[in-house]
């Protein structure tokens, strides 16, 4: 629905991007009863301040629904959500939180949004069950907001299918009334009983060959020819499952961090199908978290190529290069765990030149005579600057991790101060 300045409303679907169809068809429906509805899909059109939107949805919003679902519960984005309303309401007395459960309990990290009762939509994808998702649906937040789930129309009279019971409370079992045909039924569905007893532990520790799996194939760190384009990554992957599935996150852990400044002034076989922009922190300290969203779909054992563009917003060339240490892990729906890509180093805005006064370079040979325009003091400044950032250099680019052609060959490069 359009906010149109609207301060509240009946319903919040909070939902992980893998699942937008779901959050749609709920809006849809809800609406359609004449329900005020917060929805991301619709509701966050270009202009829009959406996290002070989801700000606004979390304090106003009568019920939030969460749709729980592997991507789901595993987004950061979406726990935060949901634990802000739950801290609001930890007793659950007003039934805030009312979760609608689109995937196997066993496979979802639920922690407290287990506390509450879902509604239950497993098992209905198809046009025909559309009904029933629908009857569920409605019916679970009207008890919600009643408090109750008592049926409007008569209960049926259970009849015969009570046993009779003697004064004492034993239920009473007359076999000489089973008819042969009765009996049988019976040893059947009792040797039916026993069998799926017998199976379903074994089933339930079989290895799900038939959910999709992620493999990175490779991790690459690309540059453009010309030392002012910034750097990016690549990543190759493939679905070795037999299922869809969708790459939604990417986690970029800081491993490491060097800043270089200026020290003076002297005047893939897999089509790339997306490259996503992210803009990098100025002096992160290791253990940092960036989040990148992605939305890579990927059939069954299908291969796909997509890139990270890192920009940064504190430096520029002319002041200096930042150098990142990054620990590369990829979520998608599907999996509990993250996919490790591996470590890789990048560089913004540009990588250091050699004639910019970064560092002591082999290839174009800077001596300390070349600073004395500036003055005694600013010219030790100036050398011991330029030091202390080759040596910084040579220790981060001796890390085993990923990186360009452009950081051997800046390895390379780096020499020593010459007299």
């Amino acid at each position: 629905m359009n906010d149109g300045g609207q301060s509240d409303w009946d319903y919040f679907v909070s939902y992980a991007q893998a699942d937008r169809e779901w959050a749609e068809w709920i809006a849809y429906e809800l609406e359609g009863t004449g329900a005020r509805v917060l929805v991301q899909a619709w509701d966050s059109v270009p202009g829009t301040n959406w996290p002070e939107l989801v700000q606004r949805g979390i304090t106003a919003a009568a019920v939030l629904i969460p749709i729980l679902s592997v991507c789901y519960t595993t987004s950061a984005g979406g726990a935060a959500e949901w634990q802000a309303v739950w801290a609001a309401d930890i007793a659950g007395r007003q039934r805030r939180i009312v979760p609608v459960l689109i995937a196997d309990p066993a496979d979802l990290n639920l922690g407290l949004a287990g506390t509450r009762t879902w509604i239950d939509l497993r098992g209905l994808s198809g046009a025909e069950d559309r009904p029933t998702a629908r009857a569920r649906l409605l019916d679970g937040l009207s008890a919600a907001r009643n408090g109750r789930a008592k049926p409007a129309g008569p209960i049926g009279f259970p009849g015969a299918a009570v046993p009779k019971r003697h004064a004492g409370g034993a239920t009473l079992v007359r076999a000489d009334r089973k008819s042969p045909m009765v009996k049988a039924l019976s040893s059947v569905l009792l040797v039916v009983m026993i069998g799926l007893m017998v199976a379903i532990p074994t089933l339930r520790h079989q290895p799900a060959t038939n959910r999709p799996k992620i493999k990175v194939v490779a991790l690459r760190v690309q540059s453009g020819r010309d030392t002012a384009d910034p750097h990016d990554i690549e990543i190759v992957t493939h679905n070795t499952g037999t299922q869809r599935t969708v790459i939604t996150r990417a986690t970029l852990t800081v491993r490491g961090y060097l800043y270089v400044p200026v020290c003076a002034s002297q005047g893939g076989g897999v089509p790339l199908s997306a490259t996503y922009g992210v803009v990098l922190p100025a002096n992160p300290s290791t253990g940092h978290v960036i989040g990148v969203d992605l939305n890579q779909q990927m059939g069954a054992d299908e291969a796909d190529r997509f890139a990270i563009n890192f920009r940064s917003i504190t430096t520029s060339p002319e002041r200096g290069t930042d150098f990142y240490v990054l620990h590369v892990a990829l979520e998608h729906d599907g999996a509990s765990e993250p996919v490790d890509a591996g470590d890789v180093i990048v560089a913004v805005p540009a990588l250091p030149a050699a004639g910019q006064a970064q560092y002591w370079s082999r290839s174009q040979p800077v001596s300390a005579e070349s600073f004395a325009f500036l003055g005694t003091a600013q010219a030790r400044a100036a050398e011991t600057c330029m030091t202390d950032n080759t040596n910084a250099l040579r220790k981060l680019l001796a890390r085993p991790t990923v990186h360009s052609s452009e950081l051997d060959a800046l390895k390379a490069d780096l020499g020593t101060e010459e007299k």
